[in-house]
């Protein structure tokens, strides 16, 4: 092998002039400007990435690649995630409740010196006084 740019064979032109040296033309003549060189135009812009999108795919690829390695650890990931959130969102669900007008323990304790109250039901734990 050599560094020649001519071809050390035959002439690849044909009978009737047709250059023949970049490969097949399918039959097509040559063009008037065929022989000159193309400068290719290229942009540092066209080909760079934002470091934003370029730092959050890295990241993105990272964090797939190690919960995909395992997928029993995946599984229970996502079962105890799902677990807490079904806690604290029944936990607001069984919060004690009950009908009636909500009165400051002052007015409870005026009925009570007036004996305006016949039964009252004292809830200790809920901090709560039904009357």
């Amino acid at each position: 092998m050599s560094d020649d740019t001519k071809p050390s064979g035959p002439d690849p032109t044909s009978p009737d002039g047709q250059d023949f040296s970049r490969g097949s033309t399918n039959g097509a003549k040559a063009a008037a400007g065929a022989g000159k060189p193309r400068a290719a135009v290229r942009s540092g812009l066209a080909h760079r990435r934002n470091p934003v999108l370029a730092t959050l795919g890295d990241f993105f690829s990272g964090a797939r690649r190690v919960l995909l390695r395992d997928p029993i650890s995946l599984f229970l990931l996502l079962a105890s995630i799902g677990l807490a959130v079904a806690f604290f969102v029944l936990l607001g669900a069984i919060q004690p409740s009950s009908f009636g007008r909500q009165v400051p323990l002052s007015t409870v304790q005026t009925l009570a010196a007036r004996r305006e109250v016949g039964s009252a039901l004292l809830l200790d734990h809920d901090n709560r006084v039904e009357l």
